[in-house]
């Protein structure tokens, strides 16, 4: 993969992200079953396809952890606020 391709992952989806692994992973099981019957040309296309799907699986990851960042920020956000409206009624 490129280093363009690669910049490129990180401005797509989670589902468009999730759509790519899927169809990375049925590429790298099709790769690695012509390779057991010596029918791959290129072994080498077996180590690139598991880098790509673990480059994916390394992005979705990040952008799983940065919303469930946010997700906190915004609840300690709220709590904070409903504890100042307790205090001022009190």
């Amino acid at each position: 993969m490129k280093l363009k391709d690669i910049k490129a992952l990180h401005d797509q989806t989670i589902d468009q992200l999730l759509k790519q692994l899927a169809e990375l992973q049925r590429q790298l099981a099709q790769a690695r079953i012509k390779k057991q019957a010596n029918k791959l040309e290129n072994v080498a296309s077996v180590k690139l396809l598991a880098d790509d799907v673990a480059r994916i699986k390394t992005i979705l990851q990040e952008k799983n952890s940065q919303e469930s960042v946010k997700k906190s920020i915004k609840i300690s956000k709220e709590s904070k606020s409903v504890k100042k409206v307790t205090k001022e009624k009190k």
